[in-house]
């Protein structure tokens, strides 16, 4: 899992990532992840390139949308077909 963070001037940060997002993979965003959901009032995460997504991803971008609608902010994910597959 590669976790690229794109736009994060202001208070919007775009996050792609790319690869799987099992349970290594999310070892690899936990932290990235978790400090943008502290810090922004809005992400946007790309999963376009995401191959396959297991529990453990779900429950990282969960706690990040809930740690952001704490603050009211809000989590948007892009384009889950490859993670569909």
């Amino acid at each position: 899992m590669q976790i690229t963070i794109l736009d994060d001037a202001g208070s919007t940060a775009r996050i792609v990532l790319n690869g799987k997002l099992d349970i290594s993979g999310a070892e690899k965003i936990a932290l990235p992840l978790a400090t943008l959901a502290g810090g922004k009032r809005a992400l946007v995460v790309d999963m376009t390139e995401v191959t396959f997504l297991a529990s453990i991803g779900i429950r990282h971008l969960v706690m990040a949308s809930k740690a952001l609608a704490r603050r009211g902010g809000r989590l948007a994910s892009a384009d889950l077909r490859a993670a569909r597959q």
